[in-house]
């Protein structure tokens, strides 16, 4: 029950983290493109 319970309350803060890092991983890889390939 009490493992449920947590679960249910953890999985939001989770889409919400891993929506960030998509967010956070699609900048970068802009950033990658508009700089020179000789550039790392």
């Amino acid at each position: 029950m009490d493992i449920i319970s947590i679960a249910q309350q953890a999985s939001p803060k989770v889409i919400g983290h891993t929506e960030l890092l998509r967010t956070q991983l699609i900048a970068k890889s802009r950033d990658v493109m508009n700089t020179p390939s000789g550039c790392s």
